[in-house]
């Protein structure tokens, strides 16, 4: 999960029983819709600006799984007022619970920006997205990859940037551009006219 802020790089993870705490929550508003099938899990990180929260949804048999994230800045002097940090935290998990509803509500169909975008949740403001990201994969690479230990930990968690091109610089994005041909190379070949 990429932070809103670009200069947002080190980040602290919830304690793992609070992280329950918040998935016990969450299965228990939702076990009907969850059934059997489907599991949920949760991923909190605390940055210097900003606190995230996902909470991903992944049925059995799939790979991909469907994150519901948010993003709230955190409040002036946070390490002054761990209450403020504990209301920061409910604002993200009542505005994906709210979203998480609508999902079940609307049969799994929901519209949302896959990146982030501002929104007011009970009169704050909350930033939100979603991602297809299996943090179970991520995990299992970042491991293979020698990026993380045994247990999951990022060795270098301050040198995580995101590779994504919405957030290059401008001089990055100007440079992408201009190597852009003007059809993408997976279509030269044979033109679809629905690829739905």
């Amino acid at each position: 999960m990429n932070p809103r802020y670009k200069v947002s790089q080190k980040w602290t993870a919830f304690p793992p029983e609070f992280s329950e705490q918040i998935r016990s929550v969450f299965v228990q508003n939702f076990e009907k819709q969850l059934g059997k099938t489907m599991s949920l899990s949760v991923d909190g990180r605390i940055y210097q600006k900003e606190i995230t929260l996902r909470i991903g949804l992944h049925s059995k048999g799939e790979l991909k799984h469907f994150n519901f994230e948010a993003s709230v800045d955190l409040p002036p002097n946070p390490a002054n007022d761990e209450n403020k940090i504990f209301e920061t935290i409910s604002v993200a998990v009542d505005a994906l619970a709210s979203l998480v509803a609508e999902y079940f509500e609307n049969d799994q169909d929901i519209e949302l920006p896959y990146t982030w975008t501002e929104s007011t949740f009970e009169g704050k403001k909350v930033w939100v997205q979603h991602s297809t990201e299996n943090p179970d994969l991520e995990a299992e690479a970042n491991k293979l990859l020698g990026l993380a230990d045994d247990d999951g930990v990022l060795k270098n968690a301050e040198d995580e940037k995101s590779e994504d091109v919405l957030d290059a610089t401008e001089e990055e994005f100007d440079e992408f551009a201009e190597n852009l041909s003007s059809e993408p190379q997976m279509f030269k070949k044979k033109k679809k006219d629905d690829l739905h």
